[in-house]
């Protein structure tokens, strides 16, 4: 009826995400906005969102709450909302519960860690042993320099030391020392006084340094940092106190330092590009964080945790796919990996079942490389044998042959030769001859 029709009107356009639901397992009715928020597939919106509603309710014990901050993994992402719960009565005394879920305001969120030890993921040794030290290294006050390459999780655990410190519950302020214009740095990190130069605001800044005090102040890519900075920053260290630009007042401080980088500071150091002091005062504990092809054993774990964020199906996968992965350079890390699983889910389209073909080509032709290599190895004990090429060619072709399902069209593309030229060789080898001869004379297109 019209009423009803108002309400829907009403409930769709909210600012807010909102959900009703009956008991533990029964939705009323949902607004798109919470859909969006929440990542939810639109082709398996109702279970998704029970499955989001039943972890709001067990986690308050069914209680009412209003604008608790919680913490959500949306997508492979750990995300920040404010939750309320209600209890409605209708008529029938049947038990209602309204679930309003938003976003914190941009201006009051962020200088916040969200994440702990706990969202880590992997078996590793060598993670084990940096995680360890981690937790040895949060309950105190010294700084810390975290090195490891682009997309191996420094800032996650930047973010998990100061959870597991003193200091939870303060500022985390991160800044990316290699995002900011030179001629930025200085007022960003120690604020400004108003009118202290051409463009400045009126009311001044507070600048980073003082925003952290009391919590942690997270440099990341501190290599990229001015080097007429670092001298202010080196002092503003050993003070515990700052001056913003334009000012002479003398502000104190309580901050503690996580630094992380890419390079070796201290070659960088010999090039005159990095400060040595200020080195040997940022890098108190030094955390060397692994890359992720050297933690092969992690790497089906993590794509694993990637396919569940991605993806709200029981999605079979083949073994080939992990095998895969595993054997590729991963330069980009595990940031890398995640963009490659989510390429892969998109890519799927319905597919119930993961393989290479979901895979760039990239970390197929990586694949079929060291598959390739493996088959030849033992060609080097077969030295009494005079036609080692023709050998490994017939390996060659087989291996090809067989990933392209014996279509030879294909399989010469793969190959770089001309079709009528693998049937030659295909005719002069009597092992080739009888593998396609068994799949139906080979297929041609």
């Amino acid at each position: 009826d019209v009423y009803d029709l108002a309400i829907k009107n009403t409930i769709e356009y909210l600012p807010r995400g909102i959900v009703s639901v009956s008991g533990n397992d029964s939705i009323n009715w949902y607004n798109s906005r919470i859909v969006d928020m929440l990542g939810v597939n639109k082709d398996n919106i109702v279970p998704e969102l029970l499955k989001y509603v039943s972890t709001f309710l067990a986690s308050e014990n069914n209680q009412c709450v209003e604008n608790k901050e919680i913490f959500l993994d949306v997508r492979g992402r750990k995300k920040s909302f404010l939750l309320s719960i209600k209890n409605l009565i209708d008529g029938n005394s049947h038990d209602e519960k309204i679930i309003l879920l938003q976003t914190p305001d941009p201006n009051t969120q962020g200088n916040q860690a969200i994440y702990t030890f706990d969202d880590i993921i992997g078996d590793n040794e060598n993670l084990k042993k940096a995680k360890d030290m981690a937790r040895v290294v949060a309950k105190s006050n010294s700084s810390v320099l975290i090195f490891g390459e682009s997309g191996t999780g420094k800032e996650l655990f930047a973010q998990a030391i100061h959870n597991a410190s003193p200091r939870k519950g303060k500022p985390f302020v991160a800044i990316n020392c290699g995002a900011i214009p030179h001629d930025l740095v200085e007022s960003e990190l120690f604020g400004y006084e108003p009118g202290a130069f051409t463009g400045a605001s009126t009311k001044g800044k507070i600048g980073k340094m003082e925003i952290a005090s009391g919590g942690t102040l997270f440099l990341d890519e501190i290599e990229s940092m001015p080097l007429n900075i670092q001298i202010k920053l080196l002092r503003a260290l050993s003070t515990n106190t700052i001056c913003r630009v334009g000012g002479v007042k003398e502000i104190p401080i309580d901050i503690r330092i996580i630094s992380a980088t890419k390079v070796d500071l201290l070659q960088e150091a010999d090039k005159g590009k990095f400060r040595d002091d200020l080195y040997y005062r940022i890098g108190i504990i030094t955390l060397n964080l692994p890359p992720l092809r050297e933690r092969n054993d992690d790497i089906p774990i993590l794509a694993k945790h990637f396919i569940d964020a991605y993806s709200s199906q029981n999605l079979q996968i083949e073994d080939e796919f992990f095998v895969a992965l595993s054997y590729y350079y991963w330069r980009g890390n595990i940031r890398e990996l995640r963009n490659v699983i989510e390429r892969a889910i998109v890519l799927l389209d319905g597919q119930q079942k993961l393989s290479i073909a979901q895979l760039p080509e990239k970390i197929v032709k990586a694949y079929t490389y060291k598959r390739m290599k493996g088959k030849l190895s033992f060609i080097k004990d077969k030295k009494a044998s005079n036609n080692l090429m023709k050998l490994g060619e017939e390996i060659i072709i087989e291996t090809v042959l067989v990933e392209e399902n014996y279509n030879l069209s294909r399989a010469a593309v793969r190959l770089g030769i001309s079709r009528p030229t693998l049937s030659s060789k295909l005719n002069s080898s009597e092992k080739l001859k009888k593998k396609v001869s068994g799949v139906s004379g080979g297929r041609g297109c």
